[in-house]
């Protein structure tokens, strides 16, 4: 887009990687697998993007980054097959916990600098702006399970919870400046005990979330059941991000 500014790479291992990546992106996922995905009965696809997709390490737009170009590619795809999408920032700048699935392992470091919020905040202003009239978009998922308990503190801890409701606060703003229309929805992770009201907050047309990779049937009907009741008291959409029940 016009109004990003890019660095120039002029490093050619670094183009070299980068072409690597493509090869691996092109091949890791095709047309097919959409069909696939419809033909089992799916409407939705929750579609994990890194902020490295679209910046340097050191949060430069990247000349040669295909992450819109990978998104509206996927777009495409689940326009064609009926599809929804969900776009999910799996890993922020500076890492929200210290978990591999936030594509560096060891880090924790988003929350308290402010270099890294307002790189997250200006990616996510970007995709606002870029989708903010496609229907094909279902929701934009603020933040993949933020202090995912590998260490310390853990994600239900008084810290964790208010470091997370901060960063869910200024990312909605910013994106309801730019897009009234999608759903928002943010995560709970493993109890929506954490989530504030959200009238409270002046948030609308939010869903609220959890994961569930509980083995039992009695905490399996406990997440339901919670499901339930956030709905109910906070008249908001719920729904499970990920599952391995």
């Amino acid at each position: 887009k016009q109004d990003l500014c890019y660095e120039k790479n002029t490093d050619n291992s670094t183009d070299n990687t980068l072409n690597l990546i493509k090869e691996y992106e092109n091949n890791f996922i095709t047309e097919k697998d959409f069909e696939r995905i419809k033909n089992l009965g799916f409407n939705c696809v929750r579609l994990p993007v890194w902020y490295r997709n679209f910046m340097t390490e050191d949060n430069r737009w990247q000349l040669n980054a295909r992450g819109f170009e990978r998104i509206d590619w996927v777009i495409e795809q689940c326009r064609k097959n009926d599809l929804y999408v969900i776009i999910d920032m799996h890993g922020c700048p500076g890492g929200q916990s210290t978990n591999h699935s936030t594509g560096v392992i060891g880090q924790n470091k988003l929350y308290d600098s402010s270099f890294n919020l307002d790189a997250m905040e200006k990616l996510w202003v970007e995709i606002a702006k870029r989708y903010k009239n496609n229907p094909t978009i279902a929701a934009y998922d603020i933040m993949n399970e933020p202090f995912n308990n590998t260490h310390e503190p853990l994600a239900e801890s008084d810290i964790a919870i208010k470091e997370t409701n901060k960063v869910y606060k200024k990312m909605i703003s910013a994106i309801r400046r730019i897009d009234k229309k999608h759903i928002i929805t943010i995560e709970g992770i493993w109890t929506m005990d954490i989530l504030p009201d959200p009238e409270e907050q002046g948030w609308e047309n939010m869903m609220y979330q959890l994961h569930i990779y509980d083995e039992s049937q009695d905490m399996i009907d406990k997440r339901i059941e919670e499901f339930l009741e956030t709905r109910d008291k906070y008249k908001v959409a719920v729904y499970a991000g990920e599952y391995n029940s």
